[in-house]
């Protein structure tokens, strides 16, 4: 620019800086950190239950905010969810009603144990983008079945008997994955929140209150011991989604 200057030439930095950076943000951070911008998408009720205490969850939020939320999953290299959410939801994780990559985006599950099933919807023909099973356990016999369904076994060391979601990100970083989404459930999220990977948050909140001590809530884990050590959340923008409130931020962590 200096160059550009002293030839006389007018120079306007600055120019719809910020927007450009978010436009870039998961090609700036892979470059920069060789990790994946990570966005946790929830949908909730008002009182932050993203299902009952029976287990039902199908639909919390209204068919416009799913819409946009595939929308979200369209801008993804890869949609990332917990075992727990195949187990009760069992998701197809596809991209539907909006444009896509072929091939794109990858499924990826934490599963610890190795509890997926073979008949997953996932894993079905009716989805056909790869998918990768993060482990921590030899898959043995297993391992073949699962290739015959289209799917790749990722056995990891534990990390306090979980799939070491940071090195998990690493390794997807590596195969070109830029931006992760994370879907669920709420100890998936807090395990990433609290390895402090979650860059974004996008919640989608409808009105209306299940209640319940056994309900589960959108976030998992121990949670804060203090509000100082509480996660914040910055340049907040809410946009009305049919009936539901489309929250989006930007995270940020606490001082260690």
């Amino acid at each position: 620019m200096a160059r550009l200057r002293r030839a006389g030439v007018e120079v306007v930095a600055g120019v719809l800086e910020q927007a450009a950076r978010r436009l870039n943000a998961p090609f700036w951070k892979a470059m920069r950190f060789r990790m994946p911008l990570v966005v946790a998408k929830v949908g909730q009720s008002l009182d932050g239950k993203i299902a009952t205490a029976h287990g039902e969850s199908r639909w919390i939020t209204s068919p416009a905010a799913r819409r946009l939320a595939h929308r979200w999953r369209s801008r993804a290299d890869a949609i990332l969810i917990g075992v727990n959410t195949v187990l009760r939801d069992d998701p197809l994780l596809t991209v539907r009603g909006v444009p896509r990559r072929a091939g794109w985006p990858l499924k990826v599950i934490v599963d610890s144990r190795l509890r997926t099933p073979l008949r997953a919807r996932c894993l079905s023909a009716q989805s056909p983008a790869p998918t990768l099973i993060a482990t921590t356990v030899r898959a043995g016999r297993k391992r073949e079945a699962f290739k015959q369904q289209g799917a790749e076994i990722l056995a990891l060391p534990p990390r306090r008997g979980r799939v070491p979601l940071r090195r998990l990100c690493r390794l997807l970083a590596r195969r070109d994955v830029q931006s992760v989404l994370i879907e669920g459930g709420g100890e998936v999220l807090a395990g990433a929140f609290a390895e402090r990977l979650v860059d974004r948050i996008v919640f989608f909140v409808a009105p209306l209150l299940i209640g319940g001590r056994l309900s589960p809530g959108s976030l998992g884990g121990a949670g804060a011991s203090r509000l100082a050590h509480a996660i914040r959340l910055a340049d907040l923008t809410v946009e009305k989604v049919g009936p539901d409130l489309c929250v989006e931020a930007r995270v940020v962590y606490p001082r260690r």
